[in-house]
């Protein structure tokens, strides 16, 4: 998307710049750490979209994904593999 900043430890998305989607139900994304924990910004970027959202950390394998609602609350969902 136009405007999108990333680095080394970071990035950032403008959302505005994304087209209108009322279909989206979450989002995911990965940590560069041992940590799944969902940070300030994370908590304030789901409050805006959508409902569900998983956040993986290192090793990145099945065991180390966790799901969060829209208010940053952990959330048990079972995944069929």
């Amino acid at each position: 998307l136009p405007g999108t900043v990333f680095g080394d430890e970071h990035s950032f998305i403008n959302q505005w710049m994304e087209p209108i989607d009322y279909s989206i139900a979450g989002s995911a994304h990965s940590h560069p750490g041992f940590s799944n924990q969902p940070s300030e910004a994370d908590k304030d970027f789901f409050s805006n979209t959508g409902g569900i959202h998983f956040i993986t950390c290192q090793p990145y394998d099945r065991n180390s994904w966790k799901a969060y609602d829209s208010r940053g609350e952990p959330v048990d969902i079972e995944i069929i593999y």
